[in-house]
């Protein structure tokens, strides 16, 4: 229950902070702040992550539809068997980042970006990004984290004292 929050937390906002630069921003408008380290402006993706694919509109977006779908139903599984708290944290950043910039690709025809870092690898400075960008990366990395984690074993407690006559079904 708090995932699906979180996820429609991460919706909204995004939503909201997309839809105030699409509203206020010319396109190539740029705000610095922090002494030119990082800037908000309106970019208009029209491609996958980075537009380094080169995909039909249609196809990407029925592609990202299913993947919503299918991070949809492996949270839904996790979270019945209440397992892999790294991995569902990390599929309701990726739900929430995921929706967001698909609903933006459905009803627009494109994803507005709008944060650019100007510090680090030049590679990097030329990327900009949206809260959703981010919280699909950091949910990635929860992910492969948990998924590659290995289960607690749990060991019984051994138990003295008070306790131990409730274990051995005695009650005092």
């Amino acid at each position: 229950m708090i995932g699906c929050l979180v996820s429609a937390g991460i919706f909204l906002t995004d939503a909201a902070v997309k839809n105030y630069v699409e509203r206020h921003f010319a396109s190539g408008e740029r705000h610095f702040y922090q002494n030119g380290r990082f800037s908000i402006e309106k970019y208009h993706n029209r491609g996958m992550a980075f537009e380094v694919v080169n995909i039909s509109p249609g196809t990407l977006l029925k592609a990202q539809g299913g993947m919503l779908c299918a991070a949809a139903a492996i949270q839904g599984v996790l979270a019945l068997q209440k397992k892999g708290r790294l991995t569902r944290a990390g599929l309701t950043l990726l739900l929430g980042g995921g929706a967001s910039n698909f609903f933006d690709r459905y009803r627009r025809g494109y994803v507005v970006d709008y944060f650019r870092i100007h510090a680090g690898p030049k590679r990097l400075r030329r990327i900009v990004y949206n809260i959703s960008d981010f919280c699909i990366f950091t949910g990635a990395v929860l992910i492969v984290i948990g998924v590659r984690r290995k289960p607690k074993s749990v060991s019984p407690k051994i138990c003295t004292g008070r306790c131990a006559g409730v274990w051995k079904g005695k009650t005092k």
